[in-house]
C-alpha cells in the first residue's frame, strides 16, 4: 500500500471515528453500530503500530474511550429510567390491588 493510500485509509477511520463520536452523542445506535462495522476491518488492518504513527493511535484511543463513555453512561441513564418505570408499575398495581380489595 502506499503512502497516499494509507493517509486515505487513515483519514477514513478517523472521519468514522468522528461520525460515530456524533452518533454515541445522539443515541443513535443503530449509526453507532453501523460505522463500527466499517471501521473495524480498517482498524484491524491498517492501523497498526507499523501503519500509523503514535498520536494517531493514541487520539483514536482516546476517542474510542469517550464512545464507551457516552454509551455506557446512556445505559445507565435506560437502566435507571428502566427500574423507576418498574417501580412505578408495582406500585399502580398495589394500589389497583389495595382499591379492588377495599384495603384489606
Amino acid at each position: 500500500m502506499s503512502a497516499a493510500d494509507a493517509n486515505a485509509v487513515v483519514e477514513r477511520v478517523l472521519a468514522l471515528t468522528r461520525e460515530m463520536q456524533t452518533a454515541a452523542h445522539a443515541r443513535d445506535w443503530e449509526a453507532l453500530a453501523r460505522l463500527q462495522t466499517e471501521r473495524q476491518p480498517l482498524l484491524e488492518a491498517h492501523c497498526t503500530r507499523d501503519h500509523v504513527s503514535e498520536a494517531v493511535l493514541q487520539h483514536l484511543h482516546e476517542c474510542n474511550e469517550r464512545i464507551v463513555a457516552s454509551v455506557l453512561g446512556a445505559r445507565d441513564q435506560l437502566t435507571a429510567e428502566w427500574q423507576d418505570a418498574r417501580t412505578g408499575h408495582r406500585a399502580a398495581q398495589d394500589y389497583q390491588r389495595v382499591a379492588r380489595d377495599g384495603g384489606a
